[in-house]
């Protein structure tokens, strides 16, 4: 009878043990904020956040707390904040909630993901510090460069911030979910190239393996405000990417070579006092053949110069937007990456988290001569080779709208060389008042170009 009674007792002793585990557990989940923190659409593409570079990775998580405010939020002291938060696979972070400090109420939260500002929770509600005085703050990250040989150039994250009034409840059971944006801008360079191509005999064959692509005048510092005034210390001027093997087809089936990984870089406003462009230059090594002996020469490596963003339009780099290029070779560059041949492609430029065309969409187009002033010495004909993204007719062809591509003589100058004191006479559709040649001397107008010519 007694041991009966002690294993009633010993049962006792475990239930209420068990209770006592279930209740705690409970009260965990209740004080708990469910937070997603989202990096890119629902309707996924590779394009609006890319696992492979990390862009979605949050390696910490920032959460601050603010009363509502809807006249002056960003000014409102935090009233609580945890810090170094984790995420697991799918961006969830779980961020525990006291209850004497959060009742059933909306409270504005911020987010920042993948960057420190130095804050515990205790001195970031302390020093009741604000949204503005956060955003404000400046972030530097030095980009990885990629000239060494074997060096990674994928980052291990991106800074990102997001922010949505969320109400609080007793139990916490709803998860929220933040939408983040990312602080930087992404560039990537798709590049295609001609079969080969032949000039006077000699035939060029691009080797595709050995392409690399040079970013100049990337930006590493900004703040979250999108105040930040670059300074001339801010500026990368080299950042350079391999090309690694990776393609994808172009609207028109054209095969594109793909970076080994993007380009980023902070924004870099229009109105930044000595402000630097940022540019691309591609590199595509030609093996040299000539096609009468068919003797190899060792390959030479010809440099392109190609805008962000068009021929006038400065490379902003905005933050949270994606600037995709492609660029489709079919010339000889410079050999001297200085003197850098400029080509201008395709570009859109994208929201990062949607991947919607956000700005501009633009075709363009390039003509490239040999020469573009031709000096005839004697001969009554002249030959000027060019190469163009699109067929070319002569002027007789042209069409009414004026869409056509085509051919024109746009000026003729000519002079006696014997006759040091002879006249310097010239053709053109209309009179250039004061017009001088390249060799300052005056020259006489003599009306359009004949139809001879």
């Amino acid at each position: 009878m007694i041991r009966n009674i002690a294993w009633f007792v010993l049962l006792g002793v475990l239930s209420a043990c068990q209770e006592e585990t279930f209740s705690n557990k409970d009260v965990m989940e209740e004080n708990t904020l469910t937070l997603t923190l989202a990096t890119q659409a629902e309707s996924r593409v590779p394009e609006n956040g890319e696992d492979r570079f990390h862009e979605n990775t949050i390696e910490r998580a920032d959460v601050y707390f603010f009363s509502v405010n809807t006249v002056a939020q960003d000014a409102q002291p935090c009233i609580y904040a945890q810090m170094g938060l984790s995420a697991d696979a799918s961006n969830v972070v779980r961020v525990p909630l006291d209850r004497n400090v959060l009742t059933e109420d909306t409270y504005y939260v911020y987010a920042v993901a993948n960057h420190d500002f130095g804050y515990t929770p205790t001195t970031a509600v302390s020093n009741g510090v604000t949204i503005a005085q956060l955003k404000q703050k400046t972030i530097t990250t030095n980009w990885k460069e990629g000239h060494a040989e074997g060096e990674s150039t994928i980052e291990t994250s991106l800074v990102m911030d997001g922010e949505k009034s969320i109400t609080i409840q007793t139990p916490q059971t709803a998860a929220e979910e933040i939408k983040m944006t990312r602080a930087m801008a992404k560039v990537m360079l798709y590049a295609s190239t001609a079969s080969e191509i032949e000039v006077e005999g000699v035939r060029y064959i691009p080797i595709k393996s050995g392409m690399n692509v040079t970013m100049v005048y990337g930006v590493n510092k900004t703040n979250l405000a999108g105040s930040y005034e670059v300074q001339p210390d801010d500026y990368i001027t080299r950042m350079r990417r391999d090309y690694s093997g990776n393609t994808t087809s172009g609207a028109d089936g054209t095969v594109l070579y793909e970076q080994e990984s993007p380009f980023f870089s902070y924004p870099n406003p229009a109105d930044t006092e000595n402000r630097q462009d940022a540019y691309l230059i591609l590199c595509v090594p030609w093996q040299i053949t000539d096609t009468s002996g068919g003797s190899s020469y060792e390959a030479q490596d010809y440099y392109y110069r190609i805008p962000i963003t068009g021929d006038n339009a400065p490379a902003l780099l905005e933050r949270n937007r994606y600037y995709r290029i492609v660029a489709n070779i079919g010339v000889l560059g410079s050999l001297n990456p200085r003197d850098a041949v400029e080509l201008t492609a395709n570009f859109e430029i994208m929201d990062w988290y949607e991947v919607g065309i956000d700005a501009d969409m633009q075709n363009y187009r390039y003509l490239v001569l040999d020469e573009y002033n031709s000096v005839m010495n004697n001969v009554d004909v002249l030959e000027m080779p060019y190469v163009s993204s699109s067929a070319i007719a002569d002027i007789d062809n042209k069409t009414e709208d004026g869409n056509e591509n085509y051919t024109e003589i746009t000026e003729i100058s000519f002079w006696d060389y014997r006759d040091v004191n002879a006249k310097h006479c010239y053709y053109a559709e209309s009179e250039i008042e004061n017009y001088t040649d390249e060799n300052g001397n005056s020259m006489e107008y003599l009306g359009p170009v004949p139809t001879e010519y």
